[in-house]
């Protein structure tokens, strides 16, 4: 709580005001699910913003792929083919409580940590991120904006024989309903007499620094659960885990030649990667 002094009806007067986490940051939690935004993933953003409505825990994303018509000019006609493509997204994700933790100006943390803030935070020690998720219990830094898929098209009929289109690619840009937070990496030495966090506490370590991790703290074995990082609603969903990295498209296609329509002519497309961009970090617990 703090006060303040201003002039009222009857003079001078104290006042005081609430202010709300201020110079605080967020953490991961497996039991406490203090300031929940709802089951969004969490994307490391220049500014903070909520995007979207409220979701649901297996909220789809769908998207779509379209070609304009494709010609090939065979003896005497025209081909055309028109591909659309379609499907249902649901991202691999995992859920984690959150609560909050003090900031310092005199703070250290791990080589790697990476914390949340709904408020920008200044620390010679700390490196912004923007544009990115958090990828729990991934090895590796990955993910695209965008992905690709091969197209290879072929037909025959009574018309035409061994007509071949192909490769081709498309391009989808999805990204899901997210809560985006300033998102920073402590870069500097640690020194654990001046760190925030409470014996039992859980930290964000990004995975290539997970080595060198400190004596006072040892990495939480999620075992297989892994995806991008999305605040439970309650402590029961803590830990819940689901979606895919891959997903696969149904087709459409169209031809026409001689005013003939007819026939199905698109390959079987395979699975792609959807992940969005995405940080790779572990999940480490303060033992001592």
């Amino acid at each position: 709580m703090a006060y303040y002094y201003k002039e009222g009806f009857f003079g001078y007067n104290w006042y005081f005001y609430e202010i709300e986490h201020v110079l605080s940051f967020i953490i991961p939690s497996l039991s406490n699910v203090a300031m929940s935004f709802g089951r969004r993933y969490v994307k490391l953003g220049s500014s903070y913003k909520l995007c979207g409505n409220p979701i649901e825990i297996n909220k789809s994303y769908s998207h779509s792929h379209s070609f304009s018509y494709v010609h090939y000019n065979y003896p005497g006609d025209t081909y055309f083919v028109r591909v659309l493509w379609s499907t249902s997204i649901t991202y691999k994700y995992i859920l984690l409580g959150n609560e909050l933790v003090e900031f310092s100006d005199d703070m250290s943390l791990p080589e790697g940590s990476i914390i949340m803030s709904k408020q920008q935070l200044s620390h010679a020690d700390l490196t912004q991120i923007t544009g990115k998720y958090i990828g729990v219990n991934y090895d590796s830094d990955g993910g695209s904006s965008s992905h690709t898929h091969p197209l290879t098209s072929r037909g025959r009929d009574e018309y035409y024989c061994c007509t071949t289109i192909g490769p081709q690619n498309s391009v989808s840009n999805e990204i899901p309903d997210r809560v985006e937070l300033y998102g920073y990496e402590y870069t500097g030495t640690y020194d654990p007499s001046k760190d925030p966090l409470e014996v039992g506490q859980f930290l964000f370590v990004r995975s290539g620094s997970i080595s060198n991790l400190p004596s006072n703290y040892e990495e939480y074995d999620l075992g297989t659960k892994k995806g991008l990082l999305r605040f439970a609603q309650t402590a029961s969903e803590i830990l819940t885990e689901g979606g895919s990295e891959t997903h696969t498209h149904s087709y459409d296609t169209y031809r026409f030649a001689s005013g003939v329509w007819g026939g199905s002519y698109v390959s079987p497309v395979g699975d792609a990667n959807h992940m969005p961009p995405y940080i790779a970090v572990k999940l480490v617990r303060r033992v001592s």
